[in-house]
């Protein structure tokens, strides 16, 4: 019984850990929209003056900010529960096959989406070792659009870590795994 209560422990550390993570993702991604909706108000405001036209940045930047609205956003949606799920069969299982399921399934998106944050730290890097500058008048340096692509898929990742860590316990027959937010909307 210490393991599962160790375990127990561990489960509940790394589910206040990723839901503060997730919460500080939201934050950003509430600051991507807000910078959204002041650019193009702006831009709009311009269009109506008689002697000004469309700001030339706008769209480009706007297309930065929503690039971190996605990646910021990508814990807390899984969290609670926005990211589809077909359910259909694991629905019908027994409850320990379910977490089985479960634990597999986030195993592999743990890997996928691993190998997916790695190349895009690999991306950022090269982008700013490089100095890659986009094709636009602005010329905006490319790190800064992709400096959130890394986090927001590690911020995914420790979600799911929560995630693997309460299908686990879900496993284990002595464990009480206490219902977390992650699992009563993820689950």
């Amino acid at each position: 019984m210490p393991l599962i209560r160790a375990l127990q422990r561990l489960d509940t550390l790394i589910d206040r850990v990723s839901s503060l993570t997730s919460g500080i993702g939201r934050e950003l991604a509430v600051i991507a929209i807000v910078l959204m909706m002041i650019l193009v108000s702006v831009n709009t405001l311009a269009r109506a003056l008689p002697f000004t036209s469309s700001l030339f940045f706008v769209e480009e930047y706007v297309g930065y900010l929503f690039v971190a609205l996605a990646f910021m956003g990508l814990a807390d949606t899984y969290r609670t529960g926005g990211h589809i799920r077909v359910e259909l069969l694991v629905q019908r299982l027994p409850e320990r096959a379910a977490a089985l399921i479960e634990l597999i399934v986030t195993l592999a998106a743990i890997g996928i989406i691993g190998v997916l944050a790695w190349h895009a730290m690999e991306l950022f890097t090269k982008s700013l070792a490089s100095g890659e500058r986009a094709q636009t008048v602005t010329r905006t340096p490319l790190w800064i659009p992709r400096l959130f692509l890394a986090p927001g898929y590690a911020l995914l990742m420790l979600e799911l870590l929560a995630h693997l860590s309460h299908s686990l316990l879900r496993l284990i027959p002595e464990s009480t795994t206490p219902v977390t937010p992650t699992m009563a909307k993820g689950d």
